[in-house]
């Protein structure tokens, strides 16, 4: 009887291993199959949370335009520094929102010439990766206010201006929530300008008013960010 029990036992577990093992690579084949689930080196399965990717998915960047700081325009012409910051929020799965304030009062080349300006940019973006990570390539439209004051030995003007056009750039994270971006814009640029002389107190005489229109290079950027 005890013989006839360990055989029937025997037959059982080698029928219901293969059973066992096709069971089990069919549950890791569907687990692979699911979102969020990798393979490691080692065979095991690692499982993405809600929580793991709500850490890699940014909410907010703060950054500043490198090459501004150095002394560069939109145009690449060499001036003096301006100080800038901006803000970008992310929402959906490939929007974002940018925000970019700039500002320069300073004198250069031996005080013989000044900069100034104030520049305040909004620019909607859409990425090209639909990952929720904001990585890589991306296209935007902008729109920019602002004033300026430059001061050289040919002449000074003075005066406001507003532009409206397109951007593109590419953005690649570097360690964490660090991260550079290469950002260009161009657009449609209007300004009402004024030419002066200064007399000998210092005061502006105005020379002439008049418009200036253009299509021209509005933004190029070399940014330094950190995400959240």
């Amino acid at each position: 009887m005890k013989r006839k029990f360990l055989v029937v036992f025997m037959l059982s577990c080698c029928m219901a291993n293969p059973a066992v093992l096709y069971a089990q690579e069919q549950s890791v084949q569907h687990l692979k199959s699911e979102k969020n689930v990798t393979s490691l080196s080692d065979g095991s399965l690692h499982f993405e949370t809600e929580d793991s990717l709500r850490k890699k998915k940014p909410r907010v960047a703060v950054g500043t335009n490198l090459l501004s700081w150095i002394g560069f325009r939109p145009d690449l012409s060499y001036t003096t520094y301006g100080g800038n910051v901006y803000a970008e929020y992310y929402w959906g799965k490939r929007y974002s929102l940018k925000g970019t304030f700039a500002y320069c009062e300073h004198s250069y080349k031996g005080g013989n010439r000044f900069q100034g300006f104030t520049s305040y940019v909004l620019e909607p973006r859409f990425w090209l990766k639909k990952d929720e990570v904001y990585k890589g390539f991306f296209v935007g439209v902008y729109g920019q206010i602002g004033d300026f004051n430059d001061r050289i030995p040919e002449a000074n003007h003075t005066g406001h201006f507003h532009s409206e056009g397109v951007s593109a750039g590419y953005l690649q994270p570097v360690w964490k929530g660090l991260a550079v971006e290469l950002n260009v814009r161009a657009g449609y640029r209007h300004s009402d300008v004024k030419k002066y002389v200064l007399n000998e107190k210092g005061d502006r005489c105005l020379c002439r008013k008049f418009k200036r229109d253009e299509f021209v290079l509005t933004g190029f950027c070399l940014n330094l960010l950190y995400r959240f």
